[in-house]
Formats: C-alpha cells, structure tokens, sequence
C-alpha cells in the first residue's frame, strides 16, 4: 500500500514540475532583451524616454541618433528662432557630421528642435548659462547689439563647445549660423569677449577660463573671421591665477587705435582678489594689430 501511495505522489510531483516555467530559458531571454523596451511596453512612450539623462538608463549607448527616433513630445520644432524665454533649452540637431581637418575640429549641424531636457545623445547643443534675462544678452552682444553670440557645450562630457550666433529681436533671436569651430572645454569656459572689425577683417576675441584641482587660469585668445564662419586662432596668451602664496597674477586687455594690448597683472594675495590697492607691477605682454 505504501508503495501504490509513494507511486502516485511521485506522479503528482512530476506533473507540478512539467507546468513551471522554463528558469533557464527565462533568464536568457531576460539577458538578450533591453530593459528600457520591456519598461516601455507598460507605459505611455513619454513618460520614460530611453534618450534622457537619468540613471534608470546610464549604461545607454552615446550615440548619434536620428532626432526623429527618439519619439518625445517634449521636443518642439526649430522654425529658426527662439523665444528669449526659452534661450535655456538644449538644441536637438539634425544632419551632424564633423569635417576632417589636420588643424583644427570643425562641425556642420542643422537644427532639428528644442527641449528642456538633457538627452544621452551626441547630436545636441546645451547652453553654458540659464539666465533669460536683459544682462545676459547684453554680455553676449557684439557689433553694437546687432548679433548675439551664445556658446553652447557639446559632446555628452561637456569637453566641446560651439559658438553659436543670433540677431536679436524684441521678444525673440533668430538663428544666424554658427563658428564651425570646436573648442575644447573640459573642466573650462568659452566666453565671447569682443568683436572687433578692422580694415580688411573681422575679430572675435575671446576667453576661455579653467579650473582644475583647486587650480584656475585663464587663456585670452584671438581669432580672426575667415570664410564659412571658420575662426583663424592668430595669437593668444594665458596666465594662473595664483602665482605665490602671497601674490596673485592675471590677464587683462584694451584697445587702442586697432590695437591690442595685452598685460600681466601681479597683485598681493591679501583677500584672493585683484584690487588695485593690492598692485604690485603691470608690463606689457602682447601686442595685436587689427588690420
């Protein structure tokens, strides 16, 4: 009798068995496929956005994605202007590629939309700044407020910048092209300074400020507009900005007569600002002409 009831629990087990899953097939399954499509499949297509910058999808390629494809509702369309009210949006870009150069890195980009978020993709512009005010236009406004020069990072790290330019209208700025040059920028800041137009050319002068490590510097440099808004770097010069433990240094410029002057400032380091009641010595240290 024991063995009769032995045999039918043994019946009933095995047939438990043959009803479960397959454990092992479900976890290949679950290796192979992508868990943002999975996550996707539940919810509506913009509520996770696969392309955001947020940790739920940081292992997610950095690649150069047709804007198209990335399916948010969040991202409006460029007409070629923007709102001042919205100079703080990422640009989404369409067409991108990066010309080869022996010299320097250039880029050629069109415009696809604009967005409030921070997408994981190659192909789009974040603005340095978020202020939409009349001081931060004013700062970026060149050739007597006829063009406004925005610079924007780009590359997923933030180690490039693009200088973008606009024409300012009342309420708006249109598009108005941009330098195809790259800058670097890792761990810096690009800054438009100064246009300037001479004889025969056109000027852009411009900043770029580091810091590192506790360590800052700052490096003036000069380009010279040439054809298809490619920037020619013709001179620059760069300084830290302590030199001692009791003595700081610095950079500044003027224009005289199409001339630029460049000095180095050496200061006390009383409170680690450059006031002139702390000045110790100025010299010249380059001169430009603008021709």
């Amino acid at each position: 009798m024991k063995s009769i009831s032995y045999a039918i629990f043994t019946i009933l087990i095995l047939a438990s068995c043959e009803n479960l899953p397959d454990r092992k097939q479900k976890s290949i399954i679950s290796k192979n496929v992508n868990k943002s499509e999975i996550v996707q499949e539940n919810i509506k297509s913009d509520s996770i956005n696969p392309y955001w910058n947020c940790s739920e999808n940081i292992n997610i390629n950095f690649e150069i994605i047709p804007p198209p494809l990335i399916n948010d509702s969040l991202i409006k369309p460029f007409n070629g202007k923007l709102a001042l009210s919205d100079i703080n949006k990422v640009l989404i870009l369409d067409k991108l590629s990066y010309p080869n150069s022996e010299t320097s890195m250039f880029i050629n980009f069109e415009i696809f939309g604009y967005s409030p978020k921070t997408y994981r993709i190659k192909n789009c512009l974040e603005p340095y700044f978020f202020e939409a005010n009349n001081n931060y236009l004013k700062r970026l406004s060149f050739d007597n407020n006829k063009m406004v020069i925005i610079p924007y990072r780009h590359d997923i790290d933030g180690e490039l910048t693009v200088l973008t330019i606009w024409k300012p209208h009342n309420d708006s700025l249109e598009f108005n092209g941009y330098f195809k040059n790259l800058f670097l920028s890792k761990y810096s800041s690009v800054i438009p300074i100064q246009y300037f137009k001479g004889f025969k050319n056109s000027y852009l002068l411009g900043q770029t400020r580091f810091g590192e490590g506790g360590n800052y510097g700052e490096e003036y440099w000069i380009a010279k507009l040439m054809k298809n808004n490619i920037l020619k770097i013709m001179s620059q010069c760069e300084t830290g900005g302590e030199f001692s433990d009791d003595t700081l240094k610095n950079i500044t410029f003027e224009a005289k007569n199409r001339l630029l002057l460049f000095y180095e400032n050496y200061y006390k380091n009383s409170d680690e600002n450059f006031n002139k009641k702390d000045s110790i010595s100025k010299r010249c240290i380059l001169r430009y002409k603008l021709e």
